[in-house]
C-alpha cells in the first residue's frame, strides 16, 4: 500500500495549485481571502500574498480555486 501513497505524493507534488494539505511543494499556510479556509501554497504564492498584504493589510489577494470560479461566474452575470 505504500506504493500507492508514494504515487499520490508524486502526483500532488507535480500539481502547481494550492492544496488542503501540506506537500513537499506546498509547505506554506495561507487562508483564502474569500472563504477563509486554510490552504497550503508554494513559496512564490506565499511571498506574493505577503507582499500584497504588507501594502494593504485588509486585502488578501489569495483566493482558492472554488472562490475564484464563484467570483468569475458572478462577474459574467
Amino acid at each position: 500500500m505504500s506504493g500507492l501513497r508514494e504515487t499520490l505524493d508524486d502526483l500532488e507534488s507535480a500539481v502547481d495549485a494550492p492544496t488542503r494539505f501540506k506537500t513537499e511543494r506546498n509547505a506554506c499556510e495561507l487562508r483564502c481571502g474569500g472563504c477563509g479556509e486554510l490552504f497550503f501554497v508554494d513559496q512564490s504564492t506565499f511571498d506574493n500574498a505577503l507582499s500584497a498584504l504588507a501594502f494593504d493589510a485588509t486585502d488578501n489577494p489569495f483566493y482558492c480555486d472554488d472562490c475564484e470560479a464563484e467570483y468569475a461566474e458572478e462577474a459574467h452575470r
